[in-house]
């Protein structure tokens, strides 16, 4: 475990709060750039321009890693599932509404 800052880490009597800050849309790029390759190399028997290199695939490897990376899709999904859901905006109706606020500012 790393403490980055210490006003991260709240530490009181029995209970842990521990705040994390994660960037995970890095990691979906990741999965997302594996899900890309495992189906290039997965389309190399049918397609002609790769037809010969085929054989030097070994198939029982990308098998295996097509199910970890299955699985390791579903298990970020579940961590997606979990973080709050943040609401886009709409553009044109923001911006009127900035408009609105600066010159009757409600404070």
């Amino acid at each position: 475990m790393v403490f980055l800052y210490q006003q991260d880490l709240v530490v009181t009597g029995n209970i842990w709060n521990l705040i994390v800050n994660l960037y995970l849309k890095w990691y979906r790029a990741q999965l997302d750039m594996i899900d890309l390759i495992l189906t290039q190399v997965g389309s190399y028997p049918t397609n002609p321009r790769f037809i010969n290199t085929s054989r030097y695939v070994n198939w029982q490897e990308v098998t295996y890693l097509q199910a970890v990376w299955k699985q390791l899709n579903l298990d970020f999904q579940d961590i997606e599932k979990l973080l709050p859901i943040t609401l886009q905006k709409r553009g044109l109706l923001d911006f009127s509404g900035e408009i609105l606020n600066f010159f009757w500012d409600s404070n």
